[in-house]
């Protein structure tokens, strides 16, 4: 019984705290540890180990697209993307690293449009390939157009060159071989190159994530503009930070902090995720906000290396998160999640040196 009557004052505490942040124009965030409020919001989760052999080995950069018949797993920091069926079968390689014709020097960023999938590569490259790896076209652009990462729109290449670039401008339009610039920057701060994908698409509107702002901004017929902004509280960035006269100070001013960057943002029609990393002195550790109907939901994940969870989400698509566990951490598996988990025994077939593992959790309605 009193396990039941805390049950419920945990649900109440979830449903009044958010419905007052949805009437705030500034989101505050959460920082809290406890994951017990994403158990709240799964209803089951299916593990899914991806196939092992010596030679399709997934490294850490990774990042992954659920298309309707498979999963696609790009991994930039060893220059691969690799197609596994829905039950965690091998299917193919796409693509490969190189100069010649249908490869890509670097992964820039990988996208789905129409069954196509196209592979953004610097020095502004595109190319597309068929999801059962047949190259099929690439378009190769000016080498200074392309920033740091790409998004194909109806309306032309977007790309994103953050701070302290060639370019005055953080944004880029690229169409019909003409750049158009969005928020102009002057800032004196260090260029910031993420590692994982800033783009999310809902509709025509596509958010994307602007370095060190705590703002969630979105492009939607040519025009930008600020689509969420959160309160990062006692882990926000100092204005101090983009007075510097230098990118060296800036730096050297920030690193004695303790901050929070947004690093993920995912978005399913009206529902969005995001991922916050906090840079504490000692480690970084990694939070999260779900939220559905106008209400975020916040929850811990631990540190980034030590816990299994943290940096895992890579997805979100019909009601569904999607995450790529390291079978080296399995052992930090939460507790309060394993419960809700298809099928156990499935943990004692994974060996610690086995590809990623396929975590999917689905969300109650």
């Amino acid at each position: 019984m009193r396990l039941r009557i805390n049950s419920i004052i945990l649900l109440l505490f979830l449903i009044i705290s958010c419905d007052e942040q949805s009437k705030e124009d500034t989101i505050n965030v959460r920082f809290t540890t406890s994951i017990d409020p994403l158990v709240e919001l799964v209803s089951s989760i299916e593990i899914i180990p991806l196939e092992t052999d010596s030679v399709h080995i997934i490294g850490s950069q990774n990042d992954l697209i659920v298309s309707d018949d498979s999963y696609i797993i790009s991994d930039a920091s060893n220059g691969n993307i690799f197609r596994y069926s829905l039950d965690g079968r091998y299917l193919n390689r796409i693509g490969k690293a190189g100069r010649g014709p249908g490869e890509y020097t670097h992964i820039n960023n990988v996208q789905l449009v129409d069954s196509l999938l196209y592979v953004f590569s610097n020095p502004s490259k595109e190319l597309v390939y068929s999801l059962d790896g047949e190259f099929i076209s690439s378009t190769v652009y000016r080498n200074d157009y392309f920033g740091e990462m790409s998004y194909w729109t109806k309306g032309g290449i977007v790309t994103y060159y953050g701070y302290d670039s060639i370019h005055d401008h953080r944004l880029g339009l690229i169409k019909d071989d003409k750049l158009t610039y969005y928020l102009p920057s002057r800032e004196k701060v260090l260029h910031y190159s993420p590692l994982y994908p800033i783009y999310s698409s809902s509709k025509d509107t596509l958010y994307f994530i602007d370095s060190y702002s705590s703002t969630i901004k979105s492009f939607y017929d040519g025009k930008v503009s600020s689509s969420y902004s959160f309160n990062f509280r006692e882990y926000s960035i100092p204005d101090e930070f983009f007075n510097y006269s230098n990118s060296e100070e800036a730096t050297l001013f920030l690193m004695k902090q303790e901050f929070a960057m947004i690093s993920s943002f995912l978005s399913d029609e009206e529902n969005h995720f995001m991922e916050i990393i906090v840079q504490k002195r000692s480690h970084p550790e990694a939070y999260y906000g779900y939220e559905r109907q106008g209400c975020w939901h916040w929850f811990g994940a631990g540190r980034l290396g030590e816990d299994v969870f943290a940096n895992s989400f890579k997805a979100m698509k019909d009601g569904k998160l999607y995450c790529l566990l390291d079978p080296l951490l399995l052992d930090t598996f939460p507790a309060a999640l394993s419960g809700e988990v298809e099928d156990k025994s499935i943990f004692r077939k994974i060996d610690k040196d086995d590809n990623y593992v396929l975590a999917i959790m689905n969300i109650k309605r």
